[in-house]
């Protein structure tokens, strides 16, 4: 899967109806920044809270910048992103973390 963000505060979503992540730790992501390179990326995690299937849980984790022409692999622990050992875990987003410089 390819995704082209064209600026900051974009992303991937990932979502899932609810799922018992009690019997997985982490997640493990394979990324790759193209011929430029360079995104700083950070993951957060998704729980259905109520009638919000979607409900941002506040912990992000940063993978740091993605290389240039090369793929990293990334673990992701869940109790990183809050949605550990939940039976209401929906997903996670890929969030792009990098600004424009504006003149």
């Amino acid at each position: 899967m390819a995704v082209t963000i064209t600026s900051g505060y974009q992303g991937l979503q990932i979502y899932h109806s609810d799922l018992n992540s009690s019997p997985y730790s982490s997640i493990s992501l394979w990324l790759n920044g193209g011929t430029n390179g360079g995104q700083k990326l950070q993951v957060y995690g998704l729980l259905h809270v109520g009638t919000t299937a979607n409900a941002e849980q506040g912990h992000y984790f940063s993978l740091g910048t993605i290389p240039t022409n090369a793929w990293q692999r990334y673990i992701v622990p869940l109790s990183a992103l809050g949605v550990a050992n939940r039976t209401n875990f929906t997903g996670l987003v890929l969030l792009d973390i990098k600004f424009d410089d504006v003149s």
